[in-house]
């Protein structure tokens, strides 16, 4: 069985000795990430990885608890998201033989569950944004980071659905200084694309609070992983995903 994510992700090295078992997997677990609830460990998954529950949050790790993994499992045989089976049964969604996801009362969910809860984005600030699509788009949110090759394919997927998109970077692979660069530019989408290309930004200085508040927001919500898109109505979608996907979830916004 083959694993892949498609999320962009930060790995945390761990000092913990060799472990061979669930119990003292979560044993080590316990005691490295003292302030983390710790709810369930599931050793034995495909390509040596174990399954971590904490509230409604899903991460990995391996046996011996050495390395942290943060993002979304698939398994390329069967075309499945492990992890969103997992995040599906944990928010009360049921996954379909197909693959995609279907809720208990029976709706259906393009290819797969979005968070159950839904978020509001008030109190995060204009500044820390970059506005950019047709003023009268449908309207969506993404939180990306710039390394994030993820984000970089899934803007593109956005750019072709013609919606409004409102960016709020974060720094989950250590691109603070990028993001800085992209909000202080006199234009911010231009500077965002070319961010993205790997372009050299030019060092300015401005008011970058508004990036402090998309990273609390972020460390509110669980947002540990890029991109995350959030619907008009609410409704997150963790992950990359094609734009037939993504033009189906967009349409079901207050359904």
């Amino acid at each position: 069985m083959k694993l892949f994510a498609l999320l962009c992700t930060a790995a945390a090295t761990m000092a913990a000795p060799a472990l061979g078992d669930t119990a003292a997997t979560a044993v080590a677990l316990k005691a490295t990430m003292a302030k983390t609830p710790i709810d369930s460990v599931t050793c034995g998954l495909p390509g040596g990885l174990c399954e971590v529950v904490s509230g409604k949050n899903v991460f990995y790790t391996d046996p011996s608890a050495k390395v942290l993994v943060i993002g979304h499992v698939y398994d390329l045989t069967e075309h499945t998201d492990l992890t969103e089976r997992k995040l599906a049964q944990l928010q009360g969604v049921v996954a379909a033989s197909d693959g995609k996801a279907v809720t208990r009362n029976g709706v259906g969910a393009s290819a797969v569950a979005a968070d159950a809860d839904r978020i509001s984005l008030n109190g995060l600030s204009p500044a820390g944004a970059v506005e950019w699509g047709p003023a009268d788009g449908p309207r969506v949110a993404i939180f990306t980071d710039y390394h994030c090759p993820y984000c970089r394919a899934l803007v593109h997927e956005l750019e072709g659905l013609g919606v409004h998109v409102t960016e709020y970077p974060i720094s989950i692979l250590g691109t603070r200084a990028v993001a800085e660069q992209v909000i202080c530019a006199p234009d911010k989408v231009r500077a965002m694309r070319d961010a993205y290309a790997g372009v050299p930004l030019a060092s300015r200085s401005c008011d970058t609070h508004g990036l402090d508040d998309n990273e609390a927001f972020a460390r509110r919500h669980g947002f540990s992983e890029t991109p995350i898109i959030v619907r008009s109505d609410g409704a997150v979608l963790r992950g990359f995903r094609e734009s037939a996907v993504l033009g189906t979830w967009i349409a079901g916004a207050g359904r």
